[in-house]
């Protein structure tokens, strides 16, 4: 026991000795590092003022910590008094100094922290000093530090569990939460990632050397941001971040359906509003060299950008073209007023097509909105605009690393809403200057709708004039050749019947066929008085003319 009493002393006093050394060479070691980084950002001037300065403040420190309870322990003749009082600085020092610079997002963590490990030296100090902090304290540190890395590894989100790299930023993350000196975590609030959400607060300016952390859906990239720079495009899934990085702008890799309604103004000056319907992803297609290249000559951000370089999960996508959709945006988009929508990259894209949409329904006139110009069978005039539309702004928008599969006009509406009417005759009841340039507007809008509407109703005149008169000339033709063949008829059945019987009266066979066609007419469903009269005046006067060129037998 005494032997090993022994060299519990010698390890004590070893360290007490060596202690001072250590704490000079560390002060050097750190008065060096600033010395060479101000020199280097600041220049030689005011680098030294700044080392200088820094090294008057770790006098001063040491004076206070080292200097000061050793004067008070030789005064008071009490040997004990220095390592007390050096104890107790540390522990007011280092809680005070944690708890002061994590209190704003660790709230109390940083305290409890701080005052737990402290503990934890303290016990082994009071155990048997340096030897009692090895033996004791060390240990049931390293036991804490593990079984934190543990339940990091279980509670903290992960991407790629088997990744080394990653379960040391995990650990990290929960460890900076613990002393309440955590970046932000953030999380993409909904479905389509417009809004992101702080699920922990903390400071992105802190520089140390902790991540951060976003996550995202496994359609989910996210546009990361150092600043005012554009740093990387990263994810989906867990995202780390580091100093200054934060998310600007996440992206969702599915196919997305727009509708909206755009106001438009015909070829011939006549407004009306349309409904455009778009489908729109970012492009995930492998580009030939070719399209590549004349891509590249648009929008030269576009380098390295011709094959997906993230193939795993259902959504593959390249970094540099989900990169070049938000770089239409820029970083600065989102406002500091709430009050203010912010733009988003499928926001932006909405606003191309719809603009696009403008323009070739401006090329049209109203009626070459429903009528093709191609006058093939199937031609629709839908799908030519459609096809204008897609021509227009596909390009560019593959440029812009978005593909777009379709943009159709869907509705017109030339009248509008019962709320837009309201709101239309408030505003007229305030600003009268403005009603009336509003109501004459209103008046040429109704003069143009109303001047296209005579337009059609004086076509569908003629169109019908032009049927009449064709049916009335076919009804003519028909009534000739009707009234021929029943003379033909009637000849032929004289000559039959005066053929079978040569002896048989010429009035009687005529009078024969002059009752069959009274009988006839009165069988056949009245057409009206005037036209019964007109069969009778016919028949009669077929009599009389028969009666008065009958043969005498």
């Amino acid at each position: 026991m005494e032997a090993i009493k022994e060299i519990i002393d010698i390890i004590n006093n070893t360290l007490d000795s060596s202690l001072p050394f250590v704490i000079l060479l560390t002060l050097a070691g750190v008065a060096l590092y600033f010395l060479i980084k101000w020199l280097r950002s600041e220049g030689l001037a005011r680098g030294i003022y700044l080392w200088v300065f820094f090294i008057l403040q770790e006098a001063l420190l040491a004076l206070f910590f080292w200097f000061i309870p050793l004067w008070l322990s030789e005064w008071t003749s009490r040997p004990f008094l220095a390592p007390l009082l050096r104890w107790v600085e540390l522990c007011a020092g280092f809680t005070v100094g944690v708890y002061l610079f994590s209190r704003e997002h660790g709230g109390r963590r940083g305290l409890y922290s701080a005052l737990g490990h402290l503990s934890v030296i303290l016990i082994g100090w009071l155990l048997d000093r340096w030897v009692g902090i090895l033996a004791l304290s060390v240990p049931l540190l390293a036991i804490y530090y593990y079984t934190l890395y543990r339940i990091a590894l279980v509670v903290v989100p992960t991407s790629r569990p088997e990744d080394g790299q990653e379960k040391q930023q995990r650990f990290l993350v929960l460890l900076s939460y613990t002393w309440g000196l955590q970046l932000p975590i953030l999380i993409a609030a909904d479905h389509a990632g417009r809004q992101i959400d702080s699920r922990i607060k903390g400071d992105f300016t802190r520089k140390l050397g902790i991540p951060g952390m976003v996550w995202t859906r496994s359609y989910q990239p996210v546009g990361i941001t150092a600043g005012i720079v554009f740093r990387r495009v990263d994810g989906p899934g867990v995202v780390f971040t580091g100093f200054l990085e934060r998310p600007f702008e996440v992206v969702d890799l599915r196919t997305q359906l727009r509708t909206s309604t755009i106001e438009a103004v015909s070829k011939d000056g006549i407004p009306f509003k349309a409904v455009v319907f778009t489908a729109f992803a970012i492009d995930r297609t492998e580009w030939t060299r070719e399209h590549y290249d004349e891509l590249r000559r648009v929008n030269p951000s576009l380098r390295g950008g011709r094959t997906l370089d993230y193939t795993k999960g259902s959504y593959p996508f390249s970094r540099v073209r989900v990169r070049a959709a938000l770089s239409t945006t820029g970083v600065n988009t989102t406002p500091s007023d709430p009050a203010t929508p912010a733009i988003y990259w499928d926001d932006r894209v909405l606003n191309q097509i719809e603009e696009a949409a403008r323009h070739v329904l401006s090329q049209r006139n109203l009626d070459e909105l429903w009528q093709p110009e191609d006058d093939r069978p199937g031609a629709s005039a839908l799908h030519e605009i459609a096809d204008a539309i897609k021509d227009r702004v596909s390009t560019s928008l593959q440029a812009s690393g978005v593909r777009l599969f379709t943009a159709r006009i869907v509705d017109f509406s030339f009248t509008e809403e019962k709320k837009e009417a309201e709101k239309r005759e408030e505003q007229v009841k305030k600003e009268k200057e403005e009603s009336k340039s509003d109501m004459k507007e209103d008046e040429v809008t109704e003069q143009q709708l109303a001047t296209w509407s005579i337009d059609w109703k004086r076509q569908r005149a003629e169109v019908l004039a032009d049927g009449e008169a064709e049916a009335e000339r076919l009804q003519q033709e028909a009534r000739a050749y009707a009234h021929s063949v029943l003379l033909t008829s009637i000849a032929e059945g004289l000559q039959q019947t005066r053929s079978l019987d040569p002896a048989l009266p010429s009035y009687v066979i005529a009078m024969r066929f002059i009752g069959a066609l009274e009988q006839l007419v009165k069988q056949q469903p009245e057409a009206g008085e005037k036209t019964s009269d007109e069969v009778r005046d016919s028949i009669r006067n077929w009599k009389q003319w028969i009666m008065s060129n009958i043969p005498e037998d």
